[in-house]
């Protein structure tokens, strides 16, 4: 267990304040908390009160755990929910800081948020991450990413889920969704789908396919080597209130590759014998491809 504590008092500028901080620890568990408080002569009560640890019960961790809660006097748009999580990351010392070095000749705003995080994870299951920002404008964020890992996470791809929701000051509502997996069931193909809808009728949706494979075989006086991959990505842009206003492109991209080895040549490297490259897009239109035949190359586009 460790203490500190800290007090000022400026009785001529009518100043005062106190600041305190506490760390515990029981076993494989530790919670840290602290707080600072002032009086400020044209911003009124300021505080900073702040909470980390992290919690072992069993095969479970709850980790990463921090909580803020603020009211302090910063410049104009710091009570952006990005800038307040920013703020939730940041050390004790820093909390502590109740007005923001900008706001010594310029009086500034008083902000008020709240930021909560926490990570609960089992290293043979996955983890789960939850974030919540508020602010007194308006705005409001939650944010969760599931990972599925261990035994079971590897045999599917280790997927990943991230899913949000915020709402901006001017009401503004957006809803993401993000899913990815990676080699599920030992299938040597990435897939990842991406996409936001938000109140003023937007939706993006974006979706993103890759697969690779490759192998070898060795014949005596001669080794072979061969590798293909191909990437697929395909991009949506809708306005739901004007169906009519439908953005979409599409890109696509292939490689393949075979190389060889010689006694004859010593073993002294790879040669290329056969390359071809494809890419295409819908917007703009066009078409490339590649070709190289032991050192011979073909070019041509169409778009």
């Amino acid at each position: 267990t460790d203490a500190q504590f800290a007090l000022f008092v400026h009785p001529a500028q009518g100043e005062a304040g106190v600041s305190v901080d506490a760390q515990v620890n029981i076993g494989n568990s530790g919670i840290r908390i602290g707080g600072s408080f002032e009086r400020r002569v044209g911003y009124g009560t300021l505080f900073r009160i702040y909470g980390t640890g992290t919690v072992s019960v069993g095969e479970f961790d709850l980790t990463q755990t921090d909580l803020l809660l603020v009211r302090d006097a910063a410049p104009a748009g710091s009570g952006d929910l990005t800038v307040l999580r920013e703020l939730a990351q940041t050390g004790p010392a820093a909390r502590s800081q109740l007005v923001d070095p900008a706001c010594v000749a310029t009086r500034c705003e008083v902000r008020v948020g709240f930021v909560g995080a926490a990570r609960l994870e089992a290293p043979a299951i996955g983890s789960v991450d939850v974030t919540i920002a508020v602010s007194d404008t308006g705005g409001l964020a939650v944010d969760g990413t599931a990972k599925l890992e261990g035994a079971l996470g590897d045999a599917l791809g280790r997927p990943e889920v991230i899913v949000g929701l915020s709402i901006q000051p001017n009401g503004r509502t957006e809803m993401r969704l993000r899913a990815s997996v990676d080699g599920a069931f030992g299938i040597p193909v990435s897939v990842l789908f991406d996409g936001t809808i938000s109140s003023d009728g937007r939706l993006h949706a974006l979706i993103e396919a890759e697969a690779h494979v490759g192998g070898g075989v060795s014949l005596g006086v001669a080794k072979f080597r061969a590798t293909a991959q191909a990437k697929f990505r395909l991009e949506l842009n809708i306005d739901l209130a004007d169906t009519s206003d439908i953005n979409a492109g599409a890109t696509i991209s292939a490689r393949a590759r075979i190389q060889g080895k010689f006694w004859a040549l010593g073993w002294s490297g790879w040669k290329t014998l056969l390359s071809v490259q494809v890419r295409g897009s819908t917007k703009p239109w066009h078409l490339r491809v590649r070709v190289n035949v032991a050192g011979f190359k073909v070019r041509f586009s169409i778009g």
